[in-house]
């Protein structure tokens, strides 16, 4: 038995050592009959088909402890895995709000604009008044906020990890 969050970094490591044997196969596939790889690709394969029947089994048993265990978050009782996709969320919406294009108050712009009468195209300054349905503050504050409440969420949900444990028996 071991936490979540010992699993998780487990499935980190397996999914570097997948990266690595992944090369080391593509790179000893074909080759030269002069220059003989390092690495034996039937070897690489053997491996990395090992380590990723492994990392399967350990991303379920984690994916199982996910659906299966709760915490209160708001005083609202949620699964990990909803938790999870909650933080995804929140991680969008922090996106959404600091890529929002703020315009407020008065700038000047430039106007084409066409004579008839003389024929003839011309470019003008002009005032546009820019209004906005959340200001620079709210904005702020609004971020703030979801920034806080991924922080919250974020500590339950780690706190969580290093408490509950999986099963690792077919591991």
């Amino acid at each position: 038995m071991v936490t979540i969050a010992v699993a998780l970094r487990r499935i980190k490591k397996i999914k570097n050592q997948i990266s690595e044997l992944s090369d080391r196969a593509q790179m000893s596939v074909s080759y030269s009959e002069k220059n003989v790889p390092t690495f034996d690709f039937d070897e690489e394969v053997k491996k990395l088909d090992s380590k990723k029947r492994t990392l399967v089994k350990l991303e379920a048993a984690v994916a199982v402890a996910n659906a299966t265990n709760s915490i209160t978050f708001k005083k609202e009782l949620v699964t990990l895995a909803e938790a999870i996709r909650r933080l995804q969320e929140l991680k969008d919406d922090i996106s959404f709000y600091q890529r929002l294009p703020i315009f407020e108050g008065v700038r000047q712009e430039r106007e084409h604009c066409y004579d008839e009468v003389n024929g003839n195209s011309y470019v003008k300054t002009v005032d546009i008044k820019w209004l906005s349905k959340l200001s620079e503050k709210e904005r702020i504050e609004k971020i703030d906020a979801l920034k806080n409440e991924f922080e919250d969420l974020n500590n339950i949900l780690e706190s969580a990890n290093h408490r509950i444990e999986i099963s690792t028996d077919s591991l």
